[in-house]
């Protein structure tokens, strides 16, 4: 019965550690989220280096940008809690200078004109690069 407990407690670990409750896993290799596809990555990276303006802040790969943006390729989330519907609702309706942990506001939408698919692209991006995902798009990394 102890052992039972112990493996019990052990894979529970795992499951929180690797992310994979909600649908969601914590390796790039492994499964997206409900809705997301290579492609959607793809064009959020797209969107990400383009017309959105993410890397303006945030960097071209994600790494921040010192007194812009932070970091997108690390598990610290200051307003979200990095799955991929809460990076989407951050990324639609931004951040003000007053509720940012950095003083640094996010316009809606990164003060971008990007539509709405285009915003669940970018978030499909941007969780992908948090979960050690290449930010040179779907694939494995190098």
């Amino acid at each position: 019965m102890r052992y039972a407990g112990t493996v019990a407690v052990l894979a529970l670990s795992l499951v929180l550690a690797t992310g994979v409750a909600g649908g969601e896993r914590r390796s790039a290799g492994q499964e997206f989220p409900s809705g997301v596809t290579r492609e959607t990555v793809t064009e959020g990276r797209s969107v990400y280096l383009g017309k959105g303006l993410c890397y303006v802040c945030h960097g071209r790969r994600g790494g921040g940008v010192e007194r812009a943006g932070s970091s997108l390729r690390d598990t610290l989330w200051y307003h979200s809690d990095g799955s991929y519907r809460s990076i989407t609702e951050l990324t639609r309706r931004g951040i003000s200078a007053r509720a940012s942990a950095t003083n640094i506001p996010m316009p809606p939408r990164g003060g971008s004109e990007i539509d709405e698919e285009e915003v669940r692209a970018a978030a499909a991006y941007v969780w992908w690069i948090s979960r050690g995902g290449d930010p040179g798009g779907p694939g494995p990394r190098q």
